[in-house]
């Protein structure tokens, strides 16, 4: 389980993971320099993170895993599927892009709030700026209890701003559209339909790069779908995997 710019394990809803947990045993982890997590100096790149990863699950004891990796997670997951391919059982791709010159980018007032998050000095709490591009008008005006509670989340072990630099510049260069051919495991695609932060486009545009890949677009749902809808992303995750054991167990 990868999750995305600037945030970490904590991050996770927990009726998506308490779902999840039911069907699967969970590797839950930050990535260095996040939560728990520590990053000092060198190489801050998304190999660098897939490395991490791969290192994981080797010290873990597994051969193989199921992986989902949510938007920088997800660029993750790509790079770990294509240096790794022996490593993934399935692979889900959820709000990402594969880089390079196809890339669909955000608005430039939501490049904008992504940049701000990472300038130097600031450790300040999740704001309003960020809910509006993380989530759907909707889901902040229907749901208060839940975003509060992510709100909560989010101010417990604030990313450093060195640290959210560093992956919004890692995310800036990556570019796997063309290695991403390679990509061997079952992969899905999941996008909400308004992900204001990884336009919708990138889902098809990676969808053209993976060979058998299916795509699901979430219809009324933004960026961080597992914290609109919890339930219906855990179901989601559930069947396609298990989809996938019963095709290729």
């Amino acid at each position: 389980m990868m999750r995305g710019y600037g945030s970490h394990l904590g991050w996770w809803d927990p009726e998506f993971i308490s779902i999840l947990e039911e069907s699967f045993q969970l590797i839950l982890y930050d990535h260095r320099g996040t939560g728990h997590s520590v990053h000092t100096s060198g190489d801050y790149s998304i190999l660098t993170l897939a490395k991490d990863a791969a290192g994981l699950v080797e010290k873990l004891g597994f051969e193989k895993v199921n992986v989902f990796g949510l938007s920088l997670g997800g660029m993750v997951a790509q790079e770990l599927a294509i240096a790794w391919p022996g490593r993934i059982k399935s692979l889900v791709l959820g709000a990402t892009h594969c880089g390079g010159a196809t890339l669909v980018p955000p608005s430039p007032e939501v490049m904008q709030i992504m940049l701000e998050r990472a300038r130097e000095g600031r450790r300040e709490p999740i704001d309003e700026t960020w809910l509006a591009i993380a989530f759907t008008p909707a889901f902040l005006l229907e749901n208060p209890r839940a975003v509060k509670a992510y709100l909560e989340r989010a101010a417990k072990l604030p990313t450093d701003p060195e640290i959210i630099s560093l992956q919004a510049q890692a995310a800036a260069v990556f570019d796997a559209c063309n290695r991403d051919p390679a990509i061997t495991s079952p992969t899905w695609i999941l996008h909400g339909q308004f992900d204001a932060i990884v336009p919708v486009g990138n889902a098809f545009v990676l969808q053209s790069h993976i060979p058998f890949s299916r795509i699901l677009i979430l219809p009324g749902l933004g960026h961080d779908f597992t914290v609109q809808s919890p339930s219906y992303a855990a179901w989601l995750l559930t069947n396609i995997i298990q989809l996938d054991e019963i095709i290729q167990p």
